[in-house]
Parts: structure tokens; sequence; C-alpha cells
């Protein structure tokens, strides 16, 4: 059981027990789960086959921590932001997918204000799909069919389009695509000509128009365009009649207050601070759209929005699954790995093992790479060596290091016979024998190691195992050389060759 300050820790020895099962037991991936107790409740996530991809596993079970952690509501911006981290290290096609759960849960953390709206958008986008202009295209036709009905839909994009600016603010227009603009300007103008000077219409109606027609400008930064449009709009409220019904009136004196205000004010300084209570009046005087255009109209003026909460600290990121060897994906690598393909399995564990296209992770790199080696795959099998000398993801051995070197050398591996023949050269686990050793760096060397040949020319130099012969040094350190092994080129500088 562990409690909230310790999970992540606890948490991560699960997650890695789960990836070693998983190898273990591939079967098993068709359906799993991570169970962790908090305060003697039990938590289980459940997963399935595909679902996180093995390239992005880490990422995808951290994922659904730190989203347990966020509706915990304790300190829940740190996992925000973690959560961030994980999804960013996500392929897109599966980041997309958990944008939605993502944003429902800032924005439920958040609760209210400027950045719960902007989640709460974020999320109606991910979990409604995007709006095209072509779509909306088809909207419009259908609304045209009423005259009332297309004003009552311009005025719900142009209200929009301001609210939009006055949550996230002027820049928010800079990031709009051209289809986005277009269809303000056509909306702009069409609302305008179609009923700005029509004395059919409300003049409350028609001067509300020239108002969201100022403030766009204001917002787009066209100052005196803005101008013009707030200035037309406060002359038409100048010709409202006085009217009988009290309500009436008081909506009216309402909106011309609103629009002296801003008339009389630096254009430049327009507060848009009262855009519900205008469309509010606006929509009385209107036939309601229907929410379906409502939803459309929010979808397509959304605009996506990096994940960038506050006090983000920098993580080296690491794109997960976009390591590919041969044409394979790590994830098809793994599927192949997971049918016992001993080339594949070595792919995967020298992927864990440096790091590449997933969490490094000596553990699983350790028990693929040892997968292979048992399947007699030579340069696994020289790794295991390295990996027991060095205590990678297993416990030091040197015995077990120089047996799994062995193995590999004897099937012609060069790395594992210079190996053989430096433990034979240091006397490391064996009794030291020089005659023995050079006789394995030749057999590297031969094969063209450049490190097993500077160890040939040494022992021609120094007499070790082998008659001294400084032109046979000279002739193994100028193959090595050729090769850029830097222990070579030092050699000759010493030589004088």
């Amino acid at each position: 059981m562990a409690d909230i300050e310790n999970l992540e820790e606890e948490y991560a020895k699960l997650v890695e027990e789960k990836q070693l099962e998983l190898i273990w037991h591939p079967e098993r991936r068709e359906e799993y789960k991570i169970s962790f107790s908090v305060d003697n409740v039990v938590r289980s996530f459940y997963f399935f086959r595909n679902d996180p991809p093995m390239s992005v596993f880490y990422e995808f079970t951290y994922f659904y921590l730190y989203m347990y952690l966020i509706e915990m509501k304790s300190d829940w911006m740190k996992y925000a932001v973690k959560a961030a981290i994980c999804l960013r290290q996500m392929p897109v096609a599966v980041r997309e997918t958990y944008l939605c759960w993502y944003h429902k849960g800032i924005m439920e953390a958040y609760g209210s204000g400027k950045k719960a709206e902007i989640h709460r958008r974020q999320y109606f986008l991910y979990a409604s799909g995007e709006i095209s202009l072509s779509s909306l295209d088809d909207m419009i036709v259908e609304v045209k069919q009423s005259i009332d009905g297309y004003l009552a839909f311009c005025i719900e994009i142009l209200s929009y389009t301001v609210k939009c600016a006055d949550i996230l603010g002027e820049d928010e227009f800079y990031v709009w695509t051209r289809d986005q603009y277009e269809l303000v300007e056509r909306t702009l103008k069409e609302a305008i000509n179609l009923y700005g000077e029509l004395n059919r219409y409300p003049v409350s109606l028609r001067s509300c128009l020239y108002y969201f027609q100022g403030i766009y400008y204001k917002k787009t930064r066209r100052y005196v365009l803005a101008e013009q449009a707030l200035q037309r709009g406060v002359e038409l409220l100048s010709k409202i009649e006085i009217s009988a019904d009290r309500n009436i009136r008081i909506a009216q004196n309402k909106i011309k207050d609103i629009l002296k205000v801003i008339q009389y004010s630096n254009v430049k300084g327009v507060k848009v601070d009262k855009i519900d209570e205008i469309h509010q009046l606006l929509i009385t005087d209107l036939p309601l759209l229907e929410p379906k255009y409502i939803a459309c109209i929010e979808l397509f003026f959304h605009n996506s929005i990096e994940i960038d909460e506050e006090n983000e600290c920098e993580e080296n990121e690491i794109v997960a699954g976009e390591s590919e060897r041969d044409g394979y994906t790590f994830d098809e690598l793994y599927d192949m790995a997971e049918k016992g393909d001993a080339d594949a399995q070595t792919v995967i564990a020298t992927c864990y093992l440096s790091g590449d296209g997933v969490v490094q992770n000596f553990r699983l790199a350790f028990e693929w790479m040892q997968m292979a080696a048992r399947q007699g795959q030579v340069q696994a099998q020289c790794l295991v060596g390295e990996m027991y000398y060095e205590g990678m993801g297993t416990e030091q051995d040197q015995e077990k290091a120089f047996e799994w070197w062995m193995k590999a050398a004897i099937q012609g591996e060069a790395d594992a016979q210079n190996y053989i023949g430096w433990v034979y050269d240091v006397g490391l686990g064996v009794e030291l024998d020089y005659t023995e050793a050079f006789k394995w760096f030749v057999m590297a060397a031969e094969q063209g190691l450049a490190m097993a040949q500077a160890n040939v020319g040494e022992y021609y130099e120094l007499g070790k195992g082998v008659p001294k012969d400084l032109e046979q040094a000279v002739v193994w350190y100028r193959k090595a050389a050729e090769l850029e092994c830097e222990e070579a080129v030092e050699a000759l500088k010493r030589l004088g060759r």
C-alpha cells in the first residue's frame, strides 16, 4: 500500500514488473491490469494488446496514473504537467485519442475561470470531432432559407468570435487558419449588407452587428475601421424610438449605453466584457438557433492550444515508437520479438539499452537480450556478456560474462573474440595467458575490428605471446589507424611512423 507522496515510486516498480511479465508471458497482453492501493482503496488500470502500443507503454501507463492523481486534486497541477509530457512523447495518432480525457480532467480540476473554459473547449473539440469550412458552408445553405435564421446565424458567429477573443486574448486571431478568417470576413460583409441598413429589423440588432464588426476590427488591429463601425452603431441607436414596452426600452437603453461607452473611450483599449449580456438581448429579437449550429460554430473557431501548463519542467523528450530498423517500427519489431524472432528481440533489447525510441530500461533490455542469446543470436550473446560484466539490468557476474562472450566468440563474433582476448590478457577470472589472448585478438583483427588490430600491434611491439616484431606492429597499427582508432594513431606517433 502506498500514500500519494510515494505512489509514483511504487508505481514505477509495478510498471517494470508488468513489462517483464509480458515479456515472459506475451499471451497475457490480450488483457491485463496494473493495480495499486492508496489509503486502503485498490485502484486498477486495465489495458489490452494494442492499447497501449509497447513503444509507449511507459508513457501510456504513467499518463493513466497522472490522470488519476489529477482527479484526486491534491497538488494536481504538477501532475497535469507530467501528464502533458507523457502525451507529448506519444506518437500523434496515439496522443489524439487521449487529449479528450486530458482536457476534461484539467477542465474539472480548474473548475471555473478562463483556463477551465479553454480546456472545456478543447475537450468539446476532441469529443465531437473537427468541423471544416465545407461542412459549415452546408449549414449556411440550410439557414439561408430563412433570412431571420441567417441573421441569427451571423450574430452567433460574430458574438462567438468576439467572445473567443475576450477569453484568449488579442493574439488568438493570429493563430487562426485562412478558412477561419475567410468565414468571419464573409459573415461580417454579408450581415452588414443584408441587415445593417434594413429598417425592417430592430435597431438593436443592426447596431450590434456594427458593434461586433468594430470589436473584430479592433482585435485584428484595424483601428480606423473599428472606430468607423462603432460610430455607425451609435448613430443607429440614436434613432431608437421610445417603446411603450418597459422591458424593450430597458434593453434598448442598455445596448445604447454600452456602445456609447465604447465609442467615447480609446478604441484601442476597448474591453470586451459585455458579450454575454449583449448576446442575450439580441436573441430576444431572433428565433433561437438550433444547438447543432451553435456547436458547429464553436468547433470551427476553436484553435488547437499547445499543452503548456504552468511550472512545466524541462524534460529530455523521447518521440516514442519512431525508432525504425530495416523499415520496421518498434511496435512491429516487438510483435515479431514476441513470436520468437531472435533478431527482432536483439533490436528491441538494444532500443531499451540505448533509449532509442523508448524509455531506457536496462532490466527490459537484459531480458530481451537474454531471450535472443539463448536462441544463438551472436550479437545478443556478446551483449549479454557485456551486461553481465557491467551489471546492467542484472547482477554483475564476470563468470557468466566470460561464458556468453565465449559462446559468441566461437561463432565468429569479432567483438566477443576481442573480449576473450582481453580476459586472457588481464587474467580476469582465468589464468593470465598472453598466447591465448594473442590468438583471440588476431581472430577479431582479421575481421577488421580496429581495437583488436591495435591490440595485435601492441602484442607485436611488446613481444607479448609472440616474438617481438616492430614491422608487424606498425602494419597492424596502421590498419587500426585507418579505421580511426586513436590508440593506434598514438602508437604510430610514439614509434615515429
